[in-house]
Formats: C-alpha cells, structure tokens, sequence
C-alpha cells in the first residue's frame, strides 16, 4: 500500500472525502481530530497493516505525514 492509499484511509477515518488530506494536513486543525477519531485511526491501521498504534504516538502527530511515518516501514 503506498502513502497515496494510506492517506485515502486517513481521510475515510476522519469522515473526510477522498483526496483531501494532504501528508501536510495539520491535524488539530480538523474538526473531526477528536479521540473517536483517533481510535478508528488505530483500527484502520491496525487491520490494514497490521500496525499498532499506540494512543499516545497518535496524540504526538501533528501532521498527516506524522500518522504515516508511523507506519512507514509498511508502506511503498
């Protein structure tokens, strides 16, 4: 899966359309960063690439680029 398809999924968590989060998305700055958010983040990353994500490495994110380079080991 590459940055492209995980920021898809990011988007999808964040009950955002497709193609607007951006790897500089500030993500404090989105209305739906809230801490239900956050889990379905950890879902999504955990079933898509079997990654875990701890809350507290989410909560340092900042940007989009932050949440992927989580994972970034498994992406292309």
């Amino acid at each position: 899966m590459t940055r492209k398809d995980a920021l898809t999924l990011v988007a999808a968590a964040l009950n955002q359309q497709p193609g607007t989060i951006a790897e500089d998305t500030p993500l404090l700055g989105l209305p739906a960063w809230d801490s239900l958010s956050m889990l379905d983040i950890i879902v999504t990353f955990d079933r898509n690439f079997k990654v875990v994500i701890s809350p507290e490495a989410l909560t340092k994110c900042r940007t989009a680029a932050d949440l992927l380079n989580l994972v970034k080991n498994q992406l292309v």
